[in-house]
């Protein structure tokens, strides 16, 4: 299990299905599902893991439900268990950008009048083409613009636009399922999820790899200016009538999110526009009162191998303690300590927590605030990275006979792979934290080199010439 981790890290710095940046998150689910039985039952358990995370619960709003085919725009409003009311409108429109390659802009043109194209809203089983609908008894969007819809002639990418601002309750996370993005890295243009919280604007791109639940492998990766299949009939692409989860997180309310696909810029008909999207499913948390205990700070601050969090209350009611828990990827999180709280008190309250094992690069917190009876709620997310290079050196980079690790005790496994992934040497070292490594029987080439423990992994690179 170690040696698969590990070599999970390593092919992390190639691909990844979740980003962050500036505290923003987006994670895309880690399978694509075609239309089959099997294909539609499992894109509707990919939100599970999201789903079963969000303590409150989750509303799932049929978003088109009030409007008519040809709609081009519309607004839902709704209320969740707990009685508190969400208001989200969409529009269709476009990135006026095409490719090949990945675009740049972010600036969302909504169509008002449809000259070409279509847009398709109702109840199916599919969401665009054959891209299998989770949610077949609610109504989905399918829109297919091409490029001569107004308001210009321009070439664009078929987009979709999800606004929050109006909504009478904050949003900080949503899901929803998505078909058929087109995402071609290298003869076509690439798919983005376009975020915009609290006045920054991040944009993803969307890259899947993965396997295909009909037995269908496909992955994106294709030689430049060779496409995988004919034309109008490609296999390399992202979409290929497939249907994924995607979620996304903020620390602070989400104002939109714009999701535009790509497009397959080698071939005559899938240009530009003509590309489709469909969406379904949009999920939301539900959201509870006002909480027992009123958290006025929370921050996570790295001090060389160690992230020190501090909070403070203004006030407790019946606060019996505080798990801290911790995350790689913020969205899988696990204790690791817990605080006492004041009870009740209506005097400020200042805690302090140090995690002494935090992974290399990004850690994410939270906290779990827990009553006397039991009751329990979530804090925001906060983050703090430990970089390796205060921790770990190895050197020189580029080197023939020898490589030198400087590294502090406890981090005893150190293993060197292949870009293949393959252990060509593995040495346990538990107390020097200066070694030297005789590299000469290794072959030309580029390797990984990671230094554990049970709790920590680094992954640095060096080149034997």
């Amino acid at each position: 299990m170690k040696k698969i981790y590990l070599l999970t890290l390593i092919l992390f710095l190639t691909f990844s299905i979740s980003w962050n940046m500036y505290g923003q998150t987006i994670s895309i689910s880690d399978e694509a599902t075609g239309n089959t039985i099997a294909g539609r039952a499992a894109t509707q358990a990919l939100d599970d893991n999201w789903v079963s995370n969000q303590t409150n619960g989750v509303t799932n709003a049929d978003l088109f439900s009030n409007a008519t085919t040809d709609d081009l725009s519309g607004s839902k409003t709704f209320s969740d268990a707990n009685g508190n009311g969400y208001t989200i409108d969409w529009q269709i429109g476009f990135i006026n950008e095409v490719g090949p390659g990945t675009p740049t802009s972010t600036s969302f043109t909504a169509v008002t009048n449809l000259n070409t194209g279509s847009v398709t809203i109702g109840t199916s089983n599919t969401m665009q083409g054959t891209a299998p609908n989770p949610f077949s008894t609610q109504n989905r969007l399918s829109t297919g613009l091409n490029s001569s819809s107004t308001p210009n002639s321009n070439n664009g990418l078929n987009a979709i636009r999800l606004v929050f601002t109006n909504s009478a309750t904050e949003i900080q996370d949503v899901g929803f399922f998505l078909g058929d993005l087109e995402s071609r890295p290298n003869n076509g243009t690439v798919a983005r999820a376009i975020m915009i919280s609290n006045g920054t604007t991040t944009a993803f791109d969307i890259i899947y790899n993965g396997t295909v639940q009909n037995g269908t492998n496909y992955t994106v990766t294709e030689p430049a200016g060779s496409p995988t299949g004919p034309s109008n009939n490609d296999n390399g692409d992202w979409g290929d009538d497939n249907s994924v989860f995607l979620s996304f997180s903020a620390p602070n309310p989400i104002d939109e999110i714009i999701i535009h696909v790509g497009d397959d810029d080698h071939t005559s008909s899938n240009t530009g526009r003509t590309e489709q999207l469909g969406i379904v499913g949009l999920q939301i948390p539900n959201t509870l009162g006002p909480a027992p205990v009123q958290l006025i700070n929370l921050s996570a601050q790295s001090n060389k191998e160690i992230i020190q969090l501090n909070w403070s209350t203004a006030s407790e009611e019946n606060n019996d303690y505080f798990d801290i828990e911790w995350s790689f990827d913020g969205r899988n999180f696990e204790k690791v300590g817990t605080e006492l709280g004041a009870g009740t008190s209506v005097q400020r309250s200042d805690y302090e927590f140090n995690h002494e094992s935090p992974m290399n690069g990004t850690n994410y917190y939270r906290l779990k605030q827990v009553d006397f009876n039991g009751d329990f709620e979530y804090s925001n997310i906060v983050s703090a990275r430990i970089d390796d290079e205060e921790i770990i050196k190895v050197f020189p980079s580029l080197a023939r006979s020898v490589i030198n690790i400087v590294k502090p005790e406890g981090l005893s496994n150190i293993s060197i792979y292949n870009v293949s992934g393959q252990q060509l040497k593995q040495i346990q070292n538990d107390n020097n934290q200066q070694i030297e490594i005789n590299i000469e029987d290794l072959p030309v080439g580029n390797y990984f080199i990671t230094i554990s423990s049970a709790q920590q992994v680094f992954t640095k690179q060096f080149i034997r010439f």
